[in-house]
Order: structure tokens, then sequence, then C-alpha cells
């Protein structure tokens, strides 16, 4: 963490996490405000993808501001060595908003390689900023999930299985049962009712099948599994205990 004003720091009140990265803004230094965080070293492979939440600018009961900060990928975990390719620069919303916003990059572009990721709170002072939290990052594949069909002969009914082992740490098996061929989409949500996970969505022949549900990424809660298999609809809850 370094800068050329505050330093990044912990907050309490996170997202989804028990604490979230922030910093604030401040007219202390001078013309600019650019503080960097970085990641440790990440070796990235097929697939995967930097998901996070930010929070930028404003809060409920806040004024508006307009903060942003980019996202970086970068050779060296430094604001002055190595290469860097900027990925995106994440703005602030309107305070009528959802106050978190959730981000996705994919990586493929960086597949094979050793890289860092960074944030970087950059901001000329003459414009009044406020803060910039971040919560819950993730890099990895959230696409491989693990399905397989446990029994080919035919069930005589849709079913939803409870999972198991529940409670979980950090996986679970999710099983369900197709009576027919069908078009199946299995996510899952936190309380909220956000969506947290998509394990399943597609096409599939009739039998028994099971789904590894990983949770590296995902506090300790309460989380619901909803599957959708033409007219059938079912939820169920596990819980996730870290």
């Amino acid at each position: 963490m370094c800068g050329t004003s505050n330093y990044w720091n912990y907050l309490t009140k996170a997202y989804q996490s028990k604490r979230a990265l922030n910093i604030p803004w401040t007219a202390s230094a001078g013309t600019l405000v650019d503080d960097w965080v970085f990641t440790d070293t990440l070796n990235i492979q097929t697939g995967d993808s930097l998901i996070f939440w930010i929070q930028l600018g404003t809060y409920p009961t806040l004024t508006y501001y307009f903060d942003s900060c980019q996202v970086l990928v970068s050779t060296q975990k430094s604001p002055s060595l190595g290469t860097k390719t900027k990925l995106a620069t994440v703005m602030s919303l309107p305070a009528a908003s959802n106050f978190w916003q959730n981000i996705k990059f994919s990586l493929s572009a960086f597949n094979g390689q050793t890289i860092f990721i960074a944030w970087r709170y950059y901001m000329n002072t003459s414009v009044d900023g406020i803060f910039v939290n971040i919560d819950s990052v993730f890099v990895g594949n959230r696409d491989a999930t693990s399905i397989g069909l446990i029994n080919a002969n035919i069930p005589t009914e849709f079913a939803l299985k409870q999972n198991y082992p529940n409670p979980f740490n950090p996986s679970t098996i999710i099983c369900f049962d197709l009576p027919k061929n069908e078009n199946v989409n299995l996510t899952v949500y936190n309380t909220l009712g956000q969506e947290v996970r998509v394990l399943v969505n597609g096409f599939y022949n009739a039998g028994s099948y099971s789904v590894e549900f990983n949770s590296l990424d995902l506090p300790t809660g309460i989380y619901l599994y909803r599957i959708k298999a033409g007219d059938f609809i079912e939820t169920k809850k596990m819980s996730l205990i870290k």
C-alpha cells in the first residue's frame, strides 16, 4: 500500500466480508491524490476473471461526490516500476443508485502470466471526493464448476436434494434429479436475494446429477440455492461456516 496522501486501511463496515479496504480523499496531498494498493503475486490460468465489490463517493445521507478508481494489471508490485495495463476506471454512482457496485473483468489476456492487480485512487484535489471502499476480491474461474452424472437410471420425478455436508467449508455437493431432458438453471443467492454463483445453466439429459459448489471467496452466512428445470422450481438453504 503506497501513495502521496493517506494510505489504504481497513474498514469494518464492509459489503460482504468482515473488513473492506478503504482510502479517504484528502486535500492535504497537494494537487493530486494518488494512492495504490496491490495484490500479492497471481498466476493467471485459462478462464480466470477479477471480481470485486466497490463503493465510491456516495453513501446513504451523503452528498454525491465524483470519486473514481483505476483498476490495473501490473508486472511489478510498485507504482513506478514495471508495465501496467489499465482495465478500466470505475466511476461513482449517483446517490439514488445502489451504493456498492459488482465489477468483473476477464483476465484472458494474461493467461499463463504472473501478475499483480492494482487499484489506484487518482484524483485532482480541485474536485471534491470522499472515499473508495473495496470488498470481496476474487481472482479465479467461477465458471469451472464440477458437475457429474451420478446415475443414468431415469428418475421418476424432478428433485433438488439437500446439499452435503451442511454446514460446509469451503465446498459442498448439490444433487438434482431430472426425469426427462430439460434446460436446467441452478443458481446460488445470498439472503439479500443477490446472485452469488450460477452453478448450472444448460441442457441436460434425464438422470441424476451432482454439482460441487466452492465458496472460497464468500463470507460465512446462510445461502439459498434454486433450481429451475422446465416448470419445476425449488429452493433450499445451506450454511457456510468459516
